[in-house]
């Protein structure tokens, strides 16, 4: 009996681990595309800014290779508009706002089950 007893709650601990590592693989999965897609947008408007600042002193003949340069232009720099550009491309992408409805982008909160009572002993 106490063995059935101790078997069924293992059982039940594996499902929940299992349960938990899915989800955790889907959020982390979720935030992956989220970073990766905010850090395109991120180098997209650095080269905005560098081919404007370049425009700027160079005139309209500005060279347009900017791409290593943006990777490496710090997002620091990036002014409050700029910052703003940055946050309407992402969220423009239907990919980030489905990632964001499903919530696997999301902070989790994690809730363990409430621990199993002991087994009753066998008193005879």
């Amino acid at each position: 009996d106490s063995a059935v007893q101790l078997k069924c709650m293992l059982e039940a601990e594996r499902a929940t681990i299992q349960q938990l590592r899915q989800r955790l693989s889907r959020t982390a999965k979720g935030a992956t595309e989220v970073e990766t897609l905010l850090r395109h947008c991120v180098e997209e408007v650095n080269m905005d800014v560098l081919r404007r600042r370049a425009r700027e002193r160079l005139g309209p003949t500005a060279p347009v290779g900017l791409g290593e340069a943006a990777r490496s232009f710090p997002a620091h720099h990036l002014g409050r508009g700029d910052r703003e550009r940055v946050l309407e491309l992402l969220l423009s992408q239907p990919r980030v706002t489905r990632i964001l409805r499903s919530g696997a982008g999301a902070k989790v909160t994690w809730a363990l089950p409430a621990p199993s009572p002991p087994p009753l002993s066998d008193v005879s």
